[in-house]
């Protein structure tokens, strides 16, 4: 009887120890799983994040080949992507077909006083500024391909 006693309680104790044993190996799982769900939802905000940036990244890219477009467009009918042309009766120089108090005037809005009328990279330079910037009703090509809307 004795034996029969101390074999149920090693028995028993054994069957505690794997039931505490499966209990921590659930706990351990669940967890787990825990650590899992929260690591699963900072990737999921962190690559939100990414994908909202390359979509401000692409925008930002759409943006410009359309400004480019329209730079190039201008350009053509303005001058034929010729630089050392008068036009408007001697009154516009230029790639862009600047009038000197026009491009003075922008010149100085840009923060960019030191360009010359002249000069055919000053003049891209400022006509892509002044397109991004609002100021695309000044040049006759522009409102004969768009109209009066301004495109930014």
């Amino acid at each position: 009887m004795i034996i029969k006693g101390v074999m149920i309680l090693m028995i028993t104790g054994w069957v505690d120890k794997v039931i505490a044993g499966f209990m921590l190996i659930v706990i351990g799982a669940m967890l787990g799983l825990v650590w899992s769900h929260v690591q699963m939802k900072e990737y999921k905000k962190a690559m939100s994040n990414e994908l909202k940036r390359a979509e401000r990244k692409l925008t930002e890219m759409e943006d410009e080949l359309n400004n480019r477009e329209i730079l190039a467009k201008v350009i053509k009918c303005e001058s034929g992507g010729r630089h050392n042309i008068y036009g408007d009766g001697g009154k516009a120089f230029g790639i862009a077909q600047f009038h000197k108090a026009t491009f003075l005037w922008l010149a100085e809005k840009s923060g960019m006083e030191g360009l010359k009328w002249k000069d055919k990279e000053a003049q891209i330079f400022l006509l892509k500024w002044a397109l991004a910037n609002g100021y695309a009703n000044h040049w006759t090509c522009y409102k004969k391909l768009y109209g009066n809307k301004v495109e930014k």
